[in-house]
Protein backbone atom coordinates (compact mmCIF):
# COMPACT_ATOMS: atom_id res chain seq x y z
CA UNK A 1 0.00 0.00 0.00
CA UNK A 2 1.32 3.08 -0.76
CA UNK A 3 1.92 6.66 1.40
CA UNK A 4 -1.20 8.55 1.78
CA UNK A 5 -2.07 11.81 0.52
CA UNK A 6 -3.49 13.62 3.60
CA UNK A 7 -4.69 16.41 1.79
CA UNK A 8 -7.12 14.85 -0.40
CA UNK A 9 -8.28 12.56 1.75
CA UNK A 10 -12.00 11.84 2.91
CA UNK A 11 -12.59 10.68 6.33
CA UNK A 12 -15.71 9.74 8.14
CA UNK A 13 -14.58 9.24 11.91
CA UNK A 14 -17.13 7.45 14.89
CA UNK A 15 -15.60 7.42 17.85
CA UNK A 16 -16.98 4.45 20.42
CA UNK A 17 -16.42 3.76 23.52
CA UNK A 18 -15.94 5.08 27.54
CA UNK A 19 -13.18 7.53 28.20
CA UNK A 20 -12.81 9.92 31.33
CA UNK A 21 -13.02 13.76 30.71
CA UNK A 22 -9.07 14.30 30.28
CA UNK A 23 -9.02 11.77 27.49
CA UNK A 24 -12.25 13.10 26.06
CA UNK A 25 -11.11 16.39 25.68
CA UNK A 26 -7.24 15.42 24.88
CA UNK A 27 -8.45 13.16 21.82
CA UNK A 28 -11.11 15.45 20.26
CA UNK A 29 -8.34 18.61 21.02
CA UNK A 30 -5.99 16.21 19.03
CA UNK A 31 -8.15 15.08 15.89
CA UNK A 32 -9.85 18.54 15.94
CA UNK A 33 -6.63 20.65 15.70
CA UNK A 34 -4.07 18.10 14.45
CA UNK A 35 -5.90 15.47 11.97
CA UNK A 36 -8.93 18.29 10.68
CA UNK A 37 -6.48 20.34 9.26
CA UNK A 38 -4.72 17.85 7.23
CA UNK A 39 -7.36 16.33 5.32
CA UNK A 40 -9.54 17.57 3.06
CA UNK A 41 -12.86 16.88 4.69
CA UNK A 42 -13.49 15.15 8.26
CA UNK A 43 -17.11 13.85 9.36
CA UNK A 44 -16.25 13.53 12.81
CA UNK A 45 -18.96 11.87 15.39
CA UNK A 46 -18.11 11.68 19.13
CA UNK A 47 -21.98 11.46 20.18
CA UNK A 48 -20.97 7.62 21.23
CA UNK A 49 -17.84 8.24 23.13
CA UNK A 50 -19.02 8.09 26.83
CA UNK A 51 -17.57 9.83 29.37
CA UNK A 52 -17.45 9.16 32.87
CA UNK A 53 -15.71 11.32 34.96
CA UNK A 54 -12.71 10.05 36.92
CA UNK A 55 -11.93 11.14 40.07
CA UNK A 56 -9.13 13.60 39.20
CA UNK A 57 -11.58 15.11 36.88
CA UNK A 58 -13.84 15.77 39.74
CA UNK A 59 -11.57 17.00 41.90
CA UNK A 60 -10.26 18.83 39.19
CA UNK A 61 -13.66 20.73 39.23
CA UNK A 62 -13.81 21.20 42.93
CA UNK A 63 -11.74 24.06 43.11
CA UNK A 64 -13.51 26.12 40.31
CA UNK A 65 -16.31 27.87 42.50
CA UNK A 66 -19.39 28.44 41.58
CA UNK A 67 -18.48 26.28 38.15
CA UNK A 68 -17.43 23.66 40.75
CA UNK A 69 -20.73 24.02 42.68
CA UNK A 70 -22.38 23.45 39.37
CA UNK A 71 -20.42 20.39 38.15
CA UNK A 72 -20.60 18.40 41.72
CA UNK A 73 -25.04 18.91 40.70
CA UNK A 74 -24.50 17.73 37.54
CA UNK A 75 -22.48 14.48 38.62
CA UNK A 76 -25.18 14.15 41.38
CA UNK A 77 -27.99 14.19 38.63
CA UNK A 78 -25.53 11.21 36.79
CA UNK A 79 -24.84 9.45 39.07
CA UNK A 80 -28.58 9.07 40.68
CA UNK A 81 -29.77 8.05 37.02
CA UNK A 82 -32.64 9.79 36.86
CA UNK A 83 -34.56 11.97 34.82
CA UNK A 84 -32.32 14.11 32.61
CA UNK A 85 -29.09 12.28 33.34
CA UNK A 86 -27.93 11.79 29.96
CA UNK A 87 -28.55 15.76 29.31
CA UNK A 88 -26.77 16.49 32.66
CA UNK A 89 -23.95 14.20 31.53
CA UNK A 90 -23.35 15.90 28.32
CA UNK A 91 -23.50 19.64 30.04
CA UNK A 92 -21.11 18.19 32.84
CA UNK A 93 -18.23 17.31 29.65
CA UNK A 94 -19.24 21.09 28.08
CA UNK A 95 -18.17 22.42 31.55
CA UNK A 96 -15.18 20.37 31.82
CA UNK A 97 -14.31 21.06 28.06
CA UNK A 98 -14.11 24.61 28.69
CA UNK A 99 -12.04 24.59 32.09
CA UNK A 100 -9.46 22.81 30.05
CA UNK A 101 -9.60 24.29 26.78
CA UNK A 102 -10.30 27.78 27.32
CA UNK A 103 -9.20 28.54 31.39
CA UNK A 104 -8.38 32.14 30.66
CA UNK A 105 -12.16 32.43 30.58
CA UNK A 106 -12.60 30.37 33.28
CA UNK A 107 -10.24 31.64 35.30
CA UNK A 108 -12.25 35.04 34.13
CA UNK A 109 -15.75 33.46 35.37
CA UNK A 110 -14.12 32.62 38.60
CA UNK A 111 -13.05 36.20 38.83
CA UNK A 112 -16.27 37.58 38.10
CA UNK A 113 -18.55 34.89 40.65
CA UNK A 114 -18.53 34.89 44.29
CA UNK A 115 -16.86 31.95 45.93
CA UNK A 116 -19.10 29.32 47.31
CA UNK A 117 -17.85 28.10 50.80
CA UNK A 118 -17.01 24.47 51.07
CA UNK A 119 -18.05 22.02 54.26
CA UNK A 120 -15.09 21.64 56.24
CA UNK A 121 -13.05 24.41 54.87
CA UNK A 122 -12.54 28.34 56.10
Amino acid sequence: MGEVDLAATLLQLSLVGITNMTDRVAILDKIEHDLRSRLRHLDLSADDLVTRPSDDDLASLAGEGMLGAAAAKLYAKVRAGEGGAALANRALERLFEVLLREPEAAAHHRQQLPQVPRAGHD
